[in-house]
Protein backbone atom coordinates (compact mmCIF):
# COMPACT_ATOMS: atom_id res chain seq x y z
CA UNK A 1 0.00 0.00 0.00
CA UNK A 2 2.89 2.61 0.71
CA UNK A 3 4.82 2.25 -2.54
CA UNK A 4 1.36 2.19 -4.17
CA UNK A 5 1.04 5.67 -2.50
CA UNK A 6 4.58 6.24 -3.72
CA UNK A 7 2.90 5.83 -7.02
CA UNK A 8 0.74 7.62 -7.30
CA UNK A 9 2.40 10.38 -5.81
CA UNK A 10 5.10 10.16 -8.16
CA UNK A 11 2.73 9.75 -11.10
CA UNK A 12 1.19 12.98 -10.47
CA UNK A 13 3.75 14.76 -10.30
CA UNK A 14 5.16 13.56 -13.28
CA UNK A 15 2.42 14.40 -15.44
CA UNK A 16 2.37 18.19 -14.12
CA UNK A 17 6.26 17.71 -15.45
CA UNK A 18 5.10 16.40 -18.81
CA UNK A 19 1.99 18.73 -19.20
CA UNK A 20 4.60 21.90 -18.13
CA UNK A 21 7.02 20.90 -21.07
CA UNK A 22 9.67 19.49 -19.29
CA UNK A 23 9.64 15.93 -19.82
CA UNK A 24 8.29 14.57 -22.67
CA UNK A 25 9.38 11.07 -23.05
CA UNK A 26 7.50 9.62 -20.56
CA UNK A 27 10.21 8.55 -18.49
CA UNK A 28 12.24 9.50 -15.59
CA UNK A 29 16.03 9.03 -14.25
CA UNK A 30 16.23 8.54 -10.29
CA UNK A 31 17.67 6.69 -8.03
CA UNK A 32 17.23 2.75 -8.73
CA UNK A 33 15.65 0.62 -6.30
CA UNK A 34 18.21 -2.39 -6.67
CA UNK A 35 21.05 -1.45 -3.62
CA UNK A 36 24.31 0.18 -5.27
CA UNK A 37 22.85 -0.06 -8.56
CA UNK A 38 23.22 4.04 -8.88
CA UNK A 39 20.47 5.62 -11.29
CA UNK A 40 17.54 3.22 -12.58
CA UNK A 41 14.90 4.26 -15.13
CA UNK A 42 11.57 4.73 -14.25
CA UNK A 43 8.75 4.71 -16.21
CA UNK A 44 6.60 8.70 -15.60
CA UNK A 45 3.26 7.48 -17.72
CA UNK A 46 2.03 3.73 -18.44
CA UNK A 47 3.39 1.95 -21.25
CA UNK A 48 1.91 -0.98 -23.14
CA UNK A 49 3.33 -4.16 -24.36
CA UNK A 50 5.00 -4.32 -27.32
CA UNK A 51 5.44 -0.59 -27.19
CA UNK A 52 9.05 0.84 -28.04
CA UNK A 53 9.88 3.08 -24.67
CA UNK A 54 13.05 4.44 -26.00
CA UNK A 55 16.14 3.56 -28.01
CA UNK A 56 19.88 2.51 -26.91
CA UNK A 57 21.77 4.71 -29.79
CA UNK A 58 24.73 6.83 -29.62
CA UNK A 59 25.12 10.32 -31.24
CA UNK A 60 28.59 8.65 -32.01
CA UNK A 61 27.72 5.75 -33.96
CA UNK A 62 28.84 2.41 -33.41
CA UNK A 63 32.13 0.71 -33.41
CA UNK A 64 33.61 -2.68 -34.32
CA UNK A 65 34.94 -5.75 -32.20
CA UNK A 66 38.40 -4.03 -31.60
CA UNK A 67 37.31 -0.59 -30.74
CA UNK A 68 35.43 -2.56 -28.13
CA UNK A 69 37.72 -4.41 -26.64
CA UNK A 70 40.07 -1.51 -26.07
CA UNK A 71 37.63 -0.32 -24.10
CA UNK A 72 38.82 -0.14 -20.28
CA UNK A 73 35.15 0.46 -18.78
CA UNK A 74 32.40 -2.01 -20.95
CA UNK A 75 29.73 -1.06 -18.43
CA UNK A 76 27.67 0.83 -21.23
CA UNK A 77 28.80 -1.30 -24.33
CA UNK A 78 26.35 -3.32 -25.86
CA UNK A 79 27.16 -5.69 -28.87
CA UNK A 80 24.14 -4.89 -31.30
CA UNK A 81 25.74 -7.67 -33.86
CA UNK A 82 28.78 -9.33 -35.58
CA UNK A 83 31.02 -6.51 -35.57
CA UNK A 84 28.61 -3.57 -34.68
CA UNK A 85 29.02 -2.04 -30.58
CA UNK A 86 27.47 1.11 -29.49
CA UNK A 87 28.82 2.20 -26.25
CA UNK A 88 27.13 4.53 -23.92
CA UNK A 89 29.84 5.24 -21.02
CA UNK A 90 29.78 9.47 -21.95
CA UNK A 91 26.43 9.88 -22.96
CA UNK A 92 24.45 10.59 -20.26
CA UNK A 93 21.36 12.26 -22.10
CA UNK A 94 20.42 8.90 -23.70
CA UNK A 95 18.15 7.61 -20.82
CA UNK A 96 18.26 4.21 -22.26
CA UNK A 97 21.84 3.94 -20.01
CA UNK A 98 20.12 3.92 -17.17
CA UNK A 99 18.07 0.48 -17.31
CA UNK A 100 19.07 -1.87 -14.72
CA UNK A 101 19.55 -5.86 -14.64
CA UNK A 102 17.66 -7.08 -11.49
CA UNK A 103 18.74 -10.34 -12.46
CA UNK A 104 15.20 -11.68 -11.92
CA UNK A 105 13.58 -12.98 -14.91
CA UNK A 106 10.03 -12.69 -13.50
CA UNK A 107 10.83 -8.54 -12.84
CA UNK A 108 12.13 -8.00 -16.39
CA UNK A 109 9.82 -5.95 -18.04
CA UNK A 110 11.74 -4.78 -21.12
CA UNK A 111 13.88 -6.03 -23.64
CA UNK A 112 16.33 -5.07 -26.28
CA UNK A 113 15.47 -4.84 -29.55
CA UNK A 114 18.83 -5.23 -31.12
CA UNK A 115 19.30 -3.60 -34.64
CA UNK A 116 22.89 -3.95 -35.95
CA UNK A 117 22.42 -2.32 -39.32
CA UNK A 118 20.78 0.88 -37.86
CA UNK A 119 23.15 0.92 -35.04
CA UNK A 120 20.87 0.85 -32.19
CA UNK A 121 18.59 -1.13 -29.67
CA UNK A 122 14.84 0.03 -29.76
CA UNK A 123 13.65 -0.62 -25.97
CA UNK A 124 10.35 -2.82 -25.58
CA UNK A 125 7.68 -3.31 -23.24
CA UNK A 126 7.49 -7.11 -22.23
CA UNK A 127 4.11 -6.75 -20.95
CA UNK A 128 2.27 -3.89 -19.69
CA UNK A 129 4.12 -1.40 -17.38
CA UNK A 130 2.66 0.94 -14.81
CA UNK A 131 3.49 4.73 -14.07
CA UNK A 132 6.32 4.52 -11.68
CA UNK A 133 7.29 1.13 -12.00
CA UNK A 134 11.37 0.45 -12.39
CA UNK A 135 12.68 -0.69 -15.58
CA UNK A 136 14.20 -3.61 -16.12
CA UNK A 137 16.32 -6.00 -18.82
CA UNK A 138 18.19 -9.03 -18.68
CA UNK A 139 21.54 -7.58 -20.32
CA UNK A 140 22.59 -11.60 -21.30
CA UNK A 141 24.56 -14.13 -20.32
CA UNK A 142 27.80 -12.88 -20.10
CA UNK A 143 27.63 -9.66 -19.53
CA UNK A 144 28.06 -10.39 -15.74
CA UNK A 145 30.48 -13.02 -16.30
CA UNK A 146 33.87 -12.27 -14.01
CA UNK A 147 32.44 -8.98 -12.68
CA UNK A 148 33.39 -8.44 -9.49
CA UNK A 149 29.95 -6.25 -8.82
CA UNK A 150 27.12 -9.07 -9.30
CA UNK A 151 23.99 -7.61 -7.43
CA UNK A 152 21.91 -10.07 -5.61
CA UNK A 153 19.33 -12.37 -7.48
CA UNK A 154 16.82 -10.87 -4.76
CA UNK A 155 18.12 -7.03 -3.92
CA UNK A 156 15.09 -5.35 -5.37
CA UNK A 157 13.88 -3.57 -2.60
CA UNK A 158 10.30 -3.76 -2.11
CA UNK A 159 8.31 -2.42 -5.16
CA UNK A 160 4.64 -3.78 -4.55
Amino acid sequence: LMIQSHRLEFCSFQTQLMTSGLSSDGLLVSKSLLPGAGLGLFAARDFVEGETICRYQSPHGTMTTREAVQLEDKSFLMRLGPQTYVDLKHVPEVKARYINDCRQVDRHNVRFLKRPDEGYADVVAMRDIQCGEELYVDYGRFYWFGSKTLPSKLAVMNEG
